[in-house]
């Protein structure tokens, strides 16, 4: 979060949000004051996001489907950063591609997750 200089009241979209390092994320992200879009395929971890975090959290599952999970994203307005945080099994998931759909201009990118390199690289971006 320090990378992308995520500061209190921010909008960030954290995907996949329910694994266990995604889910510090989003610990993380609220204990900095964000408002956090929580992105997943896994209704019961969105829920339970949701019920931690009431007010805070708020949650799109996803489908797969790059152009609808974008759409749902798109519908909380801009965001002002995307974290991903996406594991190695992840890899060509569009989910990724989705939260980028929703960034604003001059947002910033986090890709912390361990997908694998020849498909994306690990970096911080500011668009």
């Amino acid at each position: 979060m320090r990378g992308i200089s995520l500061h209190p009241g921010e909008r960030v979209v954290i995907t996949p949000a329910t694994g266990h390092y995604s889910a510090a994320a989003v610990d993380v992200a609220a204990a900095l004051g964000a408002r956090i879009i929580a992105a997943s395929r896994n209704a019961a971890g969105l829920a339970k996001l949701e019920e931690t975090y009431p007010g805070i959290v708020e949650t799109v599952q996803l489908t797969g489907d790059v152009n609808a999970g974008g759409a749902a994203l798109a519908a909380f307005g801009p965001v002002d950063a995307v974290v991903d945080v996406s594991p190695p099994a992840a890899t060509g998931a569009p989910n990724f591609a989705a939260a980028l759909s929703s960034l604003r201009d001059g947002g910033r990118v986090a890709v912390v997750g361990g997908r694998e390199r020849r498909r994306c690289r690990f970096l911080i971006l500011r668009l």
